[in-house]
């Protein structure tokens, strides 16, 4: 416990630890720049780290805390693997990031198979934090099942304590999702690229999803599945949905209303999608006024039909008693809320 000059308790180490506890999961976490097809970075824990280090007591709060995200582990050798798995007695929460762009150059091609995030990821009963990005078009790859074993590596193991997960797929096929069978109970941040839900949702039962990003992702495959799962999301704060198929090619006849389902904690949402998608989003789910909302169409194939659909969905989620948005065509525009009506053609 620290002490300061005096000997007197340091005023830091008087809080107790529920206080604690509760300021720690106010810090906020850097969202993951991971951009379609693009070179990714892994989550930033400054201020986690710092909270960690004002004093013992704090430290000690923050390393029993259900939000700490864990201790990075660098992967480019078996060695530095099992110095990171020994740590703390191998009790220590883990953070693994796992890139196919990295070098390593201490293990050769044909021991591709057994390198160190094969290792890493039989830990996942105990990791909060994932970071996976697979290339199975990777020339260095002697077979396109190679990438793939990192990805169905999730589904050989349960990861009760996962809290953050980004998985990124660089093939020409999606990702189908069926190997992974149990759902994530503690996931908060989810990030995914190139995969393929529209059979196999697992993945999104989760009612603490926080944020959500979905990059050239086919999502549902019905509006029903949509609302269902939204509906559980009531503590989502971010969404981003860019080149993914939100609804896929089933019954657009569904059971629930319009907006039925309501996310009462948003504070951002990122749409870049197909006319149809975002009017159907934006029929079934509903957010707050002050939710900022960054839309943008990128099809050019708009009907009357999804014209009148979409208008008919922005005014009800951004008119006010104030003025009501004017919009003439469904093609492609930007709106921006509540900064003001940004309503763009291009």
């Amino acid at each position: 416990m620290s002490k300061s000059a005096t000997g007197r308790l340091s005023p830091a180490a008087l809080l107790p630890p529920e206080l604690l506890d509760q300021i720690l999961s106010h810090l906020p976490y850097e969202r993951a720049t991971v951009q379609f097809r693009q070179k990714s970075s892994p989550r930033s824990f400054k201020s986690q780290l710092t909270f960690a280090h004002v004093c013992r007591a704090w430290r000690n709060t923050a390393l029993a805390s259900e939000y700490w995200p864990g201790v990075r582990m660098s992967l480019k050798s078996g060695k530095r693997l099992k110095e990171g798995l020994d740590h703390d007695n191998g009790n220590a929460l883990l953070y693994v990031h796992i890139d196919m762009e990295h070098n390593y150059p201490e293990v050769t091609v044909n021991k591709r198979k057994q390198r160190a995030p094969l290792l890493a990821l039989a830990q996942l009963p105990r990791i909060r934090t994932l970071f996976l990005k697979a290339d199975p078009e990777d020339d260095e790859m002697e077979m396109n099942e190679d990438a793939g074993q990192y990805a169905w590596a999730l589904g050989d193991h349960p990861a009760p304590e996962l809290q953050d997960l980004t998985l990124g797929w660089l093939g020409e096929e999606k990702l189908e999702l069926e190997f992974i069978k149990q759902p994530f109970p503690r996931l908060r941040y989810l990030a995914l690229m190139g995969c393929d839900l529209t059979r196999h949702q697992t993945i999104l039962q989760a009612d603490n999803v926080v944020q959500a990003n979905f990059w050239d992702v086919y999502v549902f495959e019905t509006i029903d599945e949509l609302v269902d799962t939204f509906s559980q999301w009531k503590r989502l704060e971010y969404v981003n949905i860019s080149n993914s198929c939100l609804i896929g090619s089933g019954s657009k006849e569904t059971k629930y209303k319009p907006r039925s389902a309501y996310l009462p904690a948003l504070k951002e949402i990122t749409f870049f999608d197909n006319t149809t998608d975002i009017g159907t989003f934006l029929t079934y789910v509903a957010f707050p006024p002050t939710t900022r909302a960054d839309i943008c169409f990128n099809s050019s194939s708009s009907t009357p039909e999804l014209t009148r659909r979409v208008a008919d969905a922005v005014h009800g989620h951004f008119d006010s008693p104030e003025g009501r948005s004017f919009i003439a065509s469904a093609h492609a525009l930007v709106i921006s809320y509540p900064n003001g009506y940004e309503i763009q053609t291009y």
